[in-house]
């Protein structure tokens, strides 16, 4: 039962951006910064904030989430 829950909790927190939280559409972005020690930042946007960390010269990508929840079974 814990684990029903705790699955759709993340699912839901996903549906949200991990900035502003504004509820997400089909499309989302994920917003990367790295150094040679590792991963910085690695979080999941809507398309105001994938332009403000583009303003900001961090590396972003597009996703397409009906593909991401199809991944994950």
């Amino acid at each position: 039962m814990a684990c029903a829950l705790l699955h759709v909790f993340t699912m839901a927190r996903e549906l949200f951006c991990d900035h502003c939280e504004r509820a997400l559409t089909s499309k989302a972005y994920r917003v990367i910064s790295e150094d040679p020690g590792g991963i910085l930042l690695d979080m999941l946007v809507c398309h105001p904030c994938n332009q403000k960390a583009q303003e900001l010269g961090l590396k972003t990508r597009e996703i397409d989430l009906d593909e991401r929840y199809l991944k994950r079974g």
